[in-house]
């Protein structure tokens, strides 16, 4: 008998236990709310029907693509109830983006930009929300979710609707990007459940602001375009400079002595590759054989003896300093044509008080970048 009482009690013991370790483990499998947001890496410019985006603004037809979001339930247990969603967007003050794009498209490179979130829960049910201020939006209402005890997943994909494009075929094999500040922005979730308790729901584990689209689509960032993977911005430029229009041969008084001096050849530059960046330009430096002899003037030498006369070298009405480079900006791609002047003056008391004879100078001329794009020459 004393036996049968002894393992009596400690069964219940051992039924104690195991109660207690129930109610201390139970709450950590709780079901949760998480979700993953992934950016499409290559966006692409199609009409909305082919994405398929079921959006009714007939005066948008084209859009594309920016980024998916999943929000699912995590853990064990019935997964949470779920009366309302919202995002909260940021970081655009205005309802609207902005594209610059590589090319004109209709004589127009900047275009409007709506963001647009389609919405696909409670297994097929599917929506479309304009996502029209940088104010909190109603993703999912409570009437969405009635009759609806799991919506999970809700798959939000995310679109660029673009104003003044007619057809995706416009915009082939143009490039777009986000004007500074113009961009989508950023973006939180909260939730609230059916005892209007709100939770934020994390974004790939963190509950701070996630960008829409990285800030490599951002216009001057780089390489990365929408509607085109990756476009070459290399860009160079090719100098030459033209003397069979004006000559080699001037007389020192009467032409290089005037006071507008003469023209001495012509300078073109030609511009070719990426055509897509706000402005160009070019350093060009001249620099005559004689360079050492003191100072930055240029010099003609005497052809038989160590007799030199300074000059003034002019390109385009700028006097340009021997051996310091000098800015030639606002180039122009063809068929504009960049061009300008080459004009040398001499002082006529210098010229008539040297020695007769003939005077020549060699100039070397080299042309660098002064902008930061990728360049060649």
């Amino acid at each position: 008998m004393k036996m049968s009482i002894k393992s009596q009690m400690l069964a219940r013991i051992f039924f104690v236990v195991l109660f207690l370790l129930y109610l201390t483990i139970s709450p950590l499998g709780a079901a949760t709310l998480d979700s993953t947001y992934v950016g499409e890496s290559n966006p692409i410019i199609k009409n909305n029907y082919d994405h398929p985006l079921e959006y009714s603004n007939n005066d948008l037809k084209v859009s594309f693509k920016i980024g998916t979001l999943t929000i699912t339930s995590v853990g064990s247990g019935d997964p949470p109830p779920l009366k309302e969603l919202k995002l909260e967007r940021s970081g655009n003050d205005d309802e609207e983006s902005e594209l610059v794009a590589t090319e004109e498209i209709d004589g127009e490179d900047e275009f409007d930009a709506m963001l647009i979130a389609r919405i696909t829960y409670c297994g097929s049910r599917t929506k479309i929300v304009l996502i029209d201020d940088e104010d909190s939006k109603k993703m999912l209402k409570n009437k969405d979710l009635k009759d609806c005890p799991n919506p999970y997943p809700i798959t939000i994909e995310f679109f660029m609707v673009i104003k003044d494009i007619n057809n995706a075929s416009e915009a082939d094999g143009v490039g777009f990007q986000f004007v500074s500040g113009e961009g989508p922005g950023n973006f939180q979730l909260e939730a609230k459940d059916t005892s209007n308790n709100r939770t934020d729901v994390p974004i790939d584990g963190s509950t701070t602001a996630s960008p829409f689209a990285p800030p490599e689509f951002t216009d001057g960032s780089g390489s990365s375009f929408i509607n085109i993977e990756e476009i070459d911005t290399t860009w160079d430029a090719s100098l030459l400079i033209d003397q069979s229009a004006t000559g080699t041969l001037f007389d020192l008084v009467s032409e290089l002595g005037s006071p507008g001096g003469a023209t001495v050849g012509i300078a073109n530059l030609t511009l070719g590759g990426y055509s897509g960046h706000p402005e160009y330009g070019v350093y060009i430096t001249f620099e005559d054989a004689y360079k050492g002899l003191g100072d930055n003037s240029f010099r003609l030498k005497h052809e038989g003896f160590a007799s030199y006369i300074p000059f003034t070298l002019f390109l385009g009405g700028d006097e340009i300093t021997n051996g310091l480079p000098h800015n030639w900006s606002n180039l122009s791609f063809p068929p504009v044509i960049n061009q300008k002047n080459l004009v040398v003056k001499v002082n006529y008391y210098e010229a008539i008080s040297k020695i007769s004879g003939t005077y020549s100078d060699i100039i070397s001329v080299t042309i660098s970048p002064h902008e930061t794009n990728p360049f060649t020459l």
